[in-house]
């Protein structure tokens, strides 16, 4: 690592995971998701994500280009299981080993662990201006930011109905091409289109572009 590399480390956990009943089941299930990010994103990770402590998870990424869309496929992977995500943006101290996350240190991950520290904070205390993902860089205001935008988003996405869960999913998993999404789900494709309008999804989907590149420019503007 050179000494003005900054990377984004991203840090996650099960929320409420102490009250599953099935707690085993949803973490093979976490596994699973996580293997499938590590092949599909092996391009932007420095770091495997992998389960590290309990029912938590972490792994380094070298760029924000695309941390949008893995933080959403993780999301997806285990509902209605809920994940929250604690993104660090900053230098790691130590060495980076690709296969193992485990035992790296430095600011991006304090700042990952601030992240998630908040969002624990913040249910606790109920205060739902907070979302799910908290971005902690060395910026502030674009923090406040692209906090806010997150949590804009996060309320959006609730009050989607399981129905346009399922279609938002097979949109996305099918290229976010409508007739392929409409063939697994053995629907039409204007059953589709209605869905994705419906919900609100294609302004969702310009909100996550947006908030790949605002945290990557923000990486690469960090200071360390």
């Amino acid at each position: 690592m050179t000494a003005h590399t900054n990377y984004i480390a991203v840090i996650g956990d099960i929320v409420d995971s102490r009250k599953l009943t099935d707690r085993d089941a949803v973490q093979q299930q976490l596994k699973a998701a996580l293997t499938a990010v590590n092949a599909k994103y092996s391009h932007a990770i420095a770091s495997d994500f992998m389960i590290t402590l309990g029912d938590e998870f972490q792994g380094l990424l070298h760029h924000g280009a695309e941390v949008m869309n893995l933080v959403d496929e993780l999301a997806q992977a285990i509902q209605p299981v809920q994940l929250r995500f604690g993104l660090g943006v900053g230098g790691v101290d130590t060495a980076i080993d690709r296969a193992l996350s485990v035992g790296a240190d430095g600011p991006a991950y304090h700042r990952a662990r601030a992240g998630v520290d908040t969002i624990k904070k913040a249910d606790r205390r109920k205060k739902f201006a907070t979302g799910s993902v908290v971005l902690t860089s060395d910026n502030p205001d674009c923090d406040a930011l692209v906090n806010a935008l997150l949590a804009v988003c996060d309320y959006q996405k609730s009050k989607w109905w399981q129905r346009q869960r399922e279609v938002i999913s097979a949109y996305t998993q099918n290229g976010h091409n409508q007739k392929q999404a409409a063939a697994s789900l053995a629907i039409s494709q204007s059953g589709v289109s209605h869905s994705l309008s419906a919900s609100g999804y294609y302004a969702y989907e310009q909100a996550m572009r947006q908030l790949n590149a605002t945290i990557e420019r923000t990486r690469a503007d960090c200071h360390g």
